[in-house]
C-alpha cells in the first residue's frame, strides 16, 4: 500500500460525514462548534474526496471561544455530532396548571 493509499484510507475513518459552518462537532474529545471549512495544504493526497481545513471554536465551558484548526480527514475521532432539537409536542396543559406555573 502506497502513502497515498494509507492517506486516502484515513479520509474515510471519520465515517465520511464532513462538516458545514455552524454544526457541532467532536473533536480530541471535546465540543466545538465549525466556523469555517476551506480547503487544506493536502488537496493533491485527497483528490476523490472531500476535503479541507475546519476552523473550530470551542464550546466547553472551561474553554469557551478557543479556535482549534484541523485537516478533518487527519483528525483521528473527529465527528459531526446529531442536530438536537426541541421535543415533540404531546399534549397541552390546563389553564390551572399553567398559571400555577407561572406564578411559582
Amino acid at each position: 500500500m502506497s502513502k497515498a493509499d494509507s492517506v486516502s484510507t484515513l479520509a474515510f475513518r471519520n465515517g465520511g460525514a464532513f462538516p458545514e459552518q455552524g454544526q457541532l462537532v467532536e473533536v480530541r474529545r471535546r465540543q466545538w462548534v465549525v466556523n469555517d471549512v476551506g480547503t487544506s495544504a493536502f488537496r493533491e493526497l485527497f483528490a476523490p474526496t472531500r476535503e479541507g481545513l475546519v476552523t473550530l471554536v470551542s464550546v466547553d465551558e472551561d474553554s469557551l471561544g478557543e479556535e482549534l484548526q484541523v485537516v478533518w480527514q487527519l483528525e483521528p475521532g473527529a465527528r459531526v455530532l446529531d442536530r438536537a432539537g426541541l421535543p415533540a409536542i404531546t399534549g397541552y396543559d390546563d389553564a390551572e396548571r399553567l398559571e400555577a406555573f407561572l406564578d411559582a
